[in-house]
């Protein structure tokens, strides 16, 4: 979306820059409408605190999923193939088991799975690397990063910026309480 923008700048396309901005806008909404507001009233359940929030956070999406028979319908429509993975993932163990009972061949089974899970991701890796040098070129990879980490940093301390401001804000009100 921001090369998007970016490009209708550069070429003075006012109309698709504005139209840019209104999807950016849009998909903005409609993902905190969709997953973030339904995320944070579902965990809340979780908190753990002396006192009640003053404001509980609503989902009306939450909500209609609570009281819909659409998810309990996906669950009966997908068991069948949630006991097929169950019989072919037997053999690495049951979840009901104890993680420390000895099971003979265990080790055997978990090394055949690291090996396979390894070599997956070494494949994914080369295939990915290959891909990089065929469309843009390995030299691009460097710099891309370091704006990516440059970017997680940014994205780290607001989140360490706003944790400790809420954590403030908490004891303040705890201590007027």
């Amino acid at each position: 979306m921001g090369s998007f923008i970016a490009a209708a700048t550069a070429q003075g396309q006012v109309g698709r820059l504005l139209l840019g901005a209104l999807v950016m806008v849009a998909t903005i909404v409609i993902v905190n409408v969709l997953f973030w507001r339904p995320l944070t009233a579902w965990s809340e359940r979780f908190r753990v605190e002396h006192t009640e929030s003053a404001a509980v956070p609503r989902s009306l999406v939450l909500d209609l999923l609570r009281r819909s028979t659409v998810p309990a319908r996906l669950a009966r429509g997908a068991r069948p193939a949630g006991e097929g993975i169950d019989r072919a993932t037997r053999i690495f163990g049951r979840s009901t088991r104890s993680a420390y009972e000895d099971r003979a061949g265990s080790r055997a089974r978990d090394l055949v799975f690291f090996g396979l899970l390894i070599a997956t991701l070494a494949w994914g890796t080369w295939t990915l690397a290959a891909y990089f040098e065929r469309t843009v070129g390995l030299a691009e990879f460097g710099p891309a990063t370091l704006m990516g980490l440059a970017s997680l940093a940014r994205v780290i301390v607001l989140l360490i910026v706003s944790t400790v401001a809420d954590t403030g804000e908490h004891e303040h009100t705890r201590r007027a309480a």
